[in-house]
């Protein structure tokens, strides 16, 4: 995953995964959030069949995840797990993710300046194996995955976006 570049979340990632792949759910993000004294990790998952997760789902992953995590002591001390689906505005976490979602609108930002610029808001397009092409204003430009701080999908601006009214018919 394009996210998992911390050491502690790649080794939580890779013990999660075996037992998130056995239940038919692929883990979409791990994120450590909040202090050293009770921080929260959160688990984005989905369904590998594509199907959305319900909170039953959510409840059973939590407890799973909670066992094998203990098991591993992946965590020095007490945390909080929390286990949602992505929701609308879904991070893009891995290259298949670009490609699945080609040609819906996207944020994503980078490190470094690419054409005077960090942050990007477009359609997602072609994907190679180093990074995406992304249609903003009209115009095409490539980003590393390299270079990506974060990527998400942006459904909630085309759903808030304002609708054209209907025309008015031809007379005649």
């Amino acid at each position: 995953m394009l996210e998992q570049r911390d050491p502690l979340l790649q080794s939580i990632t890779a013990a999660l995964t075996p037992t998130m792949s056995a239940g038919g759910f692929v883990l979409v993000l791990a994120r450590l959030i909040g202090g050293q004294n009770r921080p929260t990790l959160q688990l984005m998952v989905e369904r590998a069949d594509g199907g959305r997760v319900n909170l039953d789902e959510c409840a059973q992953i939590s407890r799973q995840c909670s066992a094998v995590l203990d098991v591993e002591n992946a965590i020095d001390g007490a945390f909080v797990l929390e286990v949602s689906s992505p929701g609308i505005d879904r991070p893009l976490t891995r290259i298949e993710d670009f490609s699945k979602f080609g040609g819906e609108q996207a944020k994503i930002e980078t490190h470094v300046l690419i054409e005077g610029r960090k942050r990007f808001n477009g359609l997602l397009g072609a994907v190679d194996a180093d990074g995406v092409q992304l249609q903003q204003d009209g115009n095409w430009v490539h980003l590393p995955f390299a270079q990506m701080v974060s990527a998400k999908l942006d459904r909630a601006a085309a759903l808030l976006a304002p609708k054209p009214k209907p025309g008015k018919k031809a007379s005649g």
